[in-house]
């Protein structure tokens, strides 16, 4: 493979781009929505337009903001198989087993566990929130050893950052995906079905049977066919690829994805309305597990379309300004809750606040900036410089072992 994406295949050139342009904005859009609907919940900003003076209500955008969640496991799984199936299909190499998780750790783990010691020593223990030291210990360790979701103390009722519960799913996945992988090269059909099977049932079982879902609905089996989904994506696009490199993109091939992506962002906010309808936290919840297939089908309809249509749409979401906020997304999901939450509890008077839309504006803006401040600090000076101490070790402790050429069938 040259630096270029480039890949020799049967005496034949065939170009890619290692790069999926339209990601970074889905990425970026994706996290946001989901940040928008937590500082939301402090501020209680109304969101509306007014085109023309008429009023038009945009407040189901905060109260669905959290199934956004959903496409960014949806991203994950996309990019988690994307190599493998370009290797499968194009020959060239991929990272062994002991390469794979440690580019893992090292990538999500240091901002991790940074932001778990800053708020369990300097947050949760002076001001003394737990009952007991071994509740503190309890709820320490688990969130070190990502294992919270699997107690109701340590998940729902943690101070020490509920939100963290999505990283504990994604890196749950890791640990299973290079084993997955391997069945998925073999048995492709039978492997995705099976996930896909284990996941609805699991979601069938919590929607019907489980009293408090709380726990329930976001736990790793609950999102197998999310990852099937985007396994599929990426040996959707990869086809794609392949056929648009042999003949180039028409205009008339543009247009029929431009307008795919249309219907999916009609349907999406059908969605998104239907979910921010719900009424009670159960139907929230319950509601959840209705709307997450179709979701994420519409979410990687999203992402595939855009990525084959009109060069204006993928700049829009490619620009420098979404590269940033993209490169950023990971802390700006770890820390905008926690400095929120923290932020209002210093407020002097959370009525006024409630009920004044200029402090509501204004507290709302204060949330967005510290919080892309802080992950823009944590990003570049401390992620990345760990990340590299991190991989550099694991290349001594490996003697650089030689890269494999994806599982073994």
């Amino acid at each position: 493979m040259t630096q270029n994406g480039s890949i020799q295949n049967n005496n034949s050139a065939v170009q890619y781009n290692k790069d999926i342009d339209v990601l970074h904005g889905f990425r970026a859009i994706f996290i946001f929505f989901v940040g928008n609907f937590h500082i939301w919940q402090q501020s209680w900003l109304p969101h509306y337009i007014m085109p023309f003076g008429k009023f038009i209500s945009l407040d189901f955008l905060p109260r669905s903001g959290y199934v956004f969640v959903d496409g960014m496991i949806l991203i994950s799984a996309f990019l988690l198989y994307l190599p493998y199936i370009r290797q499968k299909t194009y020959g060239g190499e991929i990272a062994s087993i002991p390469e794979f998780y440690s580019k893992k750790f090292a990538r999500i783990v240091p901002s991790y566990i940074l932001n778990i010691l800053l708020l369990f020593f300097l947050l949760a223990l002076p001001q003394k929130i737990y009952p007991s030291t071994g509740r503190a210990a309890k709820d320490f360790f688990s969130h070190i050893f990502f294992a919270q979701t699997f107690s109701y103390d340590t998940y729902v009722a943690t101070p020490l950052n509920a939100g963290l519960w999505t990283v504990v799913i994604e890196m749950q996945a890791y640990l299973i995906m290079p084993w997955v992988f391997k069945y998925l090269f073999k048995k492709p059909v039978v492997t995705l079905s099976l996930m896909s099977i284990m996941a609805w049932g699991f979601r069938y079982y919590t929607y019907y049977y489980v009293a408090d879902p709380n726990v329930w609905i976001n736990q790793l089996p609950a999102f197998l066919d999310v990852y099937a989904l985007g396994f599929i994506g990426a040996i959707v696009y990869t086809k794609l690829e392949q056929l648009f490199f042999k003949d180039k993109l028409k205009i008339w091939h543009k247009t029929l994805f431009t307008l795919v992506l249309i219907c999916a962002i009609i349907l999406t906010v059908s969605l998104l309305k239907y979910q921010a309808s719900m009424n009670g936290q159960l139907a929230i919840k319950l509601g959840q597990l209705e709307i997450r297939l179709p979701l994420t089908l519409l979410m990687m309809i999203m992402i595939l379309s855009a990525a084959f249509s009109f060069k204006v749409i993928k700049f829009s979401l490619s620009n420098k300004l979404i590269r940033f906020l993209a490169a950023i997304s990971y802390n700006f999901y770890i820390w905008h809750q926690v400095l929120s939450v923290e932020m209002r509890k210093a407020f002097y008077d959370t009525e006024m606040l409630h009920s004044n839309m200029p402090m509501q504006q204004g507290f709302t803006l204060l949330c967005y900036s510290v919080a892309i401040l802080v992950a823009a600090f944590v990003t570049f000076y401390f992620e990345k410089p760990m990340s590299k101490i991190i991989l550099n070790r694991f290349n001594v402790f490996f003697n650089r072992r030689n890269k494999i050429e994806g599982p073994k069938s």
